[in-house]
């Protein structure tokens, strides 16, 4: 939750929006571009500090946690309430071990506080890419992370004789034909 004056009326926010994102290889890209991720209603993670936990997206401080729903105005409850800036979506990756010739893969985890954000009626750009990157990550294919160029294709046709000779008769026939019928109409409403 945020409370925000706007226009001299204090507003609620109970949707995230942030560009605090870590430099990580899902959210590079997002944060070299300077937008924003729209996380929804979505709830703060608890992290233990780590060199393998990576906190990806943290929400503004002026965003808190709050803990009692039940109430009909959210209010900032100092010692209840959890002060931000919150962590809402982080990566946690083990590394893979090597030792006597056994070799074992890590794990790759994302967490994130809420899937709101990927719901058909909510999802844009920026969210798409963020779920499809962490994706990507966690297949460890780094080189599908981001946005892939299109690579432009080239199409050729190929007709034989009797092909080229009826296309010719279509490209021609048709626009004739309708000129044939139009000019028909004209003479037969002239009379």
């Amino acid at each position: 939750m945020a409370k925000a004056s706007i226009l001299g009326q204090v507003r609620l926010f109970g949707e995230l929006i942030t560009e605090n994102m870590a430099d990580h290889p899902i959210t590079e890209w997002i944060k070299k571009s300077s937008l924003q991720i729209n996380l929804r209603g979505t709830r703060s993670l608890s992290l233990t500090e780590s060199n393998q936990v990576v906190p990806l997206v943290v929400g503004p401080p002026s965003y808190w946690g709050e803990k009692d729903l039940s109430g009909k105005s959210p209010e900032f409850d100092e010692g209840k309430d959890r002060v931000g800036p919150l962590v809402v979506a982080a990566a946690i990756d083990t590394g893979s071990v090597a030792d006597g010739g056994v070799k074992l893969k890590g794990v790759r985890i994302v967490a994130v506080g809420g899937g709101s954000f990927l719901i058909n009626q909510m999802l844009d750009n920026v969210g798409l890419d963020f779920f499809l990157n962490s994706m990507n990550w966690m297949l460890e294919r780094e080189d599908s992370i981001g946005i892939a160029p299109k690579v432009p294709q080239e199409f050729r046709v190929a007709l034989e004789d009797k092909q080229l000779s009826m296309s010719y008769l279509l490209i021609l026939g048709i626009p004739v034909l309708g000129a044939l019928v139009g000019l028909m109409v004209w003479i037969r409403r002239r009379k």
